[in-house]
């Protein structure tokens, strides 16, 4: 609907309780007539022009947009602007948004950078075909009856483009913290106490860390290694031009290459003292600084150069002029501090999220405040952008309690972890507090987490939006083993450390050089646990080092960013091999992936499915809607148990499969058996799915009651305990249903599904031993 904006009539936006819904009326109710002066006339100022037709349809050539809006009510609603583009080679809905936090009651100006900081859905094209201009709900975001605004007036500007060397200015606001002024600075009184006369380096790699680093690499054997590796890729760099500015996949910048490059130079100048890492790392830095955005529209793009370039401004701090401290300085409030702060302010998006977005980029932001606190003119803007990320942060690693699981997968705790440590441990180098994160429950023991995640044959339980079964084994780790005195997590790093390929042992090395302790090594050995019982993960084995032990990780779940309909699945190894198999991510720019409703476009692709992973599906062929599970439910260990000779686990599908459904996992007769357990009571007779994917030849004996899986010349038998009718079968890796068939997905060769099947079960106890 387009927004059509007279000189009579005020546009109201009022929303229900249905989905999507919003009505437009004009006019039902009369605005306020107390706004600002000089902002009370209807209409849509364009170079300084009145213009009372309708918004205008091409904003190309402009670069910010504000709008004159009234709130009626306080609701804490977070409402998005939606920005509709046309694009004629596209059927689904095209454009740009920008979330906004109802915070406030009366006027308010607000602000959208049209050059950055607007999020994308669909394929939009530029702004220069504009359909329309919406406020509505997005992604479950539906707000309260009570949301009510009033749209009064528009603007649209040009300004030059942010020069880095160019003297900054702060944005406009007040400096909060908790909603209360701070005149003491509490965070940068720490600073600076701590530090005096801008004192630097200190964000983790202090005066003492480098001179223990300069004598460990050459005693120390740990280190030694971990050096050699981060000096060749720093000698590598050496040869290479500056990365150029570059979004190849239409969403991300190249951080993750400048990431490789830029920590290897700086430490390896650090500890070595060689000119040409310090002249290579300033040319790098330089060009970053003066890329035209760092990206916001994908925020983690933004927190990890955040992150980057305030910890080694910190660390190279002495080493360049102030001339080179202007340039970075600048950067990091134009590219990363002007895009987010109303972010910050307003707890949207990145800030409000419970995903890895929330603490990636906003343990970016915190960093850019530990390392400009101390600078004329930035004590203000420093102090809100600490305590503010202490206050958002939270939102995501509160979702990991009381287990520190997290949900997204694996493979997003190591990401997501990695990023954040760095910034709690540069909280404690520069404060010698973290303002309370490290008390947020399960951050205690998140470690325990990857050590159940990982299984004896070097793979991961690599659920949910994992890339693939690469091992999560994180030098980040030994953050946590200093912070809580966990050396258990030390100790399990150091002995899967040299299973990582050469590519990521790399990248750990960074993070061995930064967090490493002598205490670690003269740490007495710990005994690891079989078995973790997390809440809503887990696992089960054998033997914790044994590559031929058995291992069990499983899963319940709840609604979370980068969920599959997987509760109850699992994988399965032993003999050296992995059995039962999880497929992994699917591709992220498919449609409808970012959606987690029952009918959303994400359960429309395989892998995301309940039948594209390894649990009970029952009734597939006459579901209500697209979702094969149901995605509101929360599943979790009701009972388990642990002892030397076996151990189990169970977990309640009934929420996720519609009917009553109790899966059990258990190690039994001396930990020799594996025993799959599903109890079902169906209110009406149902066709019930229990499936296996696997990369073994599979072969089912005539009964349909026994196969044979092979890999390699090994065999793992199944036996099938189970009322007539129901048997094993083999089933291709793809979708039931021919509708589901048709939609593109990522490609399954090599994969099959061993499949328990029967139709007309009201009452069952069905039963799948797995032995060598």
């Amino acid at each position: 609907m387009n927004i059509a904006l007279n000189p009579q009539d005020r546009l109201i936006f009022s929303f229900d309780a249905l989905p999507a819904a919003f009505h437009c009326r004009l006019p039902a109710v009369k605005a306020p007539d107390d706004a600002p002066c000089g902002l009370v006339n209807d209409s849509i100022i364009l170079d300084g022009q009145p213009h009372i037709e309708t918004p205008p349809h091409d904003l190309m050539g402009y670069d910010w947009m504000q709008m004159l809006v009234y709130s009626e009510n306080y609701s804490n609603a977070v409402v998005n602007f939606f920005v509709e583009t046309e694009n004629p080679d596209s059927d689904e809905l095209c454009g740009y948004f920008f979330p906004i936090n109802i915070s406030w009651t009366g006027w308010k100006i607000l602000t959208f950078p049209l050059t950055y900081g607007f999020y994308t859905f669909g394929a939009p094209q530029a702004l220069d075909n504009i359909r329309s201009y919406r406020f509505r709900q997005f992604w479950g975001s539906l707000p309260p009856v009570q949301t009510r605004l009033y749209v009064q007036k528009m603007w649209l500007t040009n300004v030059p483009a942010a020069d880095p060397a160019l003297p900054w200015q702060p944005p406009e606001g007040n400096f909060m913290v908790e909603g209360k002024k701070d005149p003491d600075h509490y965070a940068v009184s720490l600073l600076k106490k701590k530090y005096p006369h801008q004192a630097h380096p200190r964000l983790i790699l202090t005066k003492e860390k480098i001179a223990f680093l300069k004598e460990g690499v050459r005693t120390i054997p740990f280190l030694q290694k971990a050096y050699a590796r981060v000096l060749e890729t720093a000698e590598q760099y050496l040869a290479t031009d500056p990365i150029p500015y570059s979004i190849e996949d239409g969403r991300r910048l190249k951080h993750g290459t400048h990431t490789a490059a830029l920590y290897p130079l700086a430490l390896c100048y650090l500890i070595d003292g060689k000119e040409a890492f310090k002249n290579r790392l300033w040319q790098e830095i330089e060009t970053i600084c003066r890329y035209p955005d760092w990206n916001p529209q994908h925020d983690i793009d933004t927190g990890d150069y955040s992150r980057l370039i305030a910890l080694i401004y910190d660390w190279m701090y002495h080493e360049w002029d102030e001339n080179q401290r202007r340039i970075i300085r600048n950067a990091l409030m134009s590219r990363a501090c002007l895009p987010f702060i109303n972010s910050l302010r307003d707890v949207v998006w990145s800030a409000s999220c419970d995903g890895n977005h929330n603490s990636v980029t906003n343990s970016g932001l915190g960093m850019i405040g530990l390392a400009l606190g101390d600078e004329d003119g930035y004590e203000d803007i420093a102090n809100e952008l600490i305590h503010r990320t202490a206050q958002v942060i939270p939102n995501n690693l509160r979702v990991m309690s009381p287990h520190g699981v997290c949900l997204e997968a694996p493979a997003y705790w190591r990401y997501q972890q990695e990023n954040y440590y760095l910034y709690e441990a540069a909280l404690y180098s520069a404060l010698g507090e973290d303002l309370g994160l490290h008390a947020i429950p399960g951050m205690e023991i998140t470690g325990d987490f990857v050590m159940a995640m990982n299984s004896p044959i070097h793979r991961a339980f690599n659920y949910a939006d994992a890339p693939n079964e690469s091992p999560v084994y994180s030098a980040a780790l030994l953050w946590p083993a200093q912070l809580y005195q966990r050396m258990d997590y030390a100790q399990f790093y150091f002995q899967r450390a040299p299973f990582l390929e050469e590519d990521k042992a790399r990248v750990q090395a960074i993070s061995e050089l930064l967090f490493f302790c002598e205490d670690m090594l003269n740490a007495p050995c710990t005994e690891r646990k079989k078995d973790y019982f997390l809440g809503t993960v887990g696992s089960l084995s054998s033997n914790c080092t044994d590559p031929n032990a058995w291992y069990i990780g499983f899963k319940g779940g709840k609604k979370m960013s980068h969920m599959d309909l997987d509760a109850g699945s699992f994988v399965l190894d032993v003999l050296g091999k992995r059995w039962v198999s999880d497929l992994g991510q699917e591709n992220y720019d498919m449609p409808g992936m970012w959606a987690y409703e029952e009918n959303a476009g994400r359960w429309l692709h395989y892998r995301k499915r309940a039948e594209g992973n390894n649990t009970l599906v029952i009734n597939p062929r006459n579901r209500p809607c697209i979702a094969d599970h149901n995605p509101e439910a929360v599943t979790e260990i009701t009972e388990c148990f642990s002892c030397p000779g076996e151990a189990m686990a169970r977990l309640d599908l009934s929420a996720a499969c519609g009917q009553k459904a109790i899966r059990t996992f258990r190690l039994t007769e001396n930990r020799s058996k594996f025993i799959l357990e599903d109890a079902l009571d169906c209110s009406i007779p149902s066709e019930i799915f229990s499936y296996l994917h696997t990369q073994a030849e599979v072969t089912i004996a005539p009964d349909g009651k026994s196969a044979a899986l092979t890999q390699d010349g090994v065999t793992l038998h199944v036996h099938l305990d189970a009322p007539d009718g129901i048997m094993l079968k083999v089933m291709p890796a793809e979708p039931l249903l021919e509708k589901f068939q048709r939609i593109p997905h990522r490609d399954n060769t090599g994969y099959r599904k061993l499949a328990v099947h029967g139709e007309g079960v009201t009452q069952a106890a069905i039963r799948l031993e797995f032995s060598c």
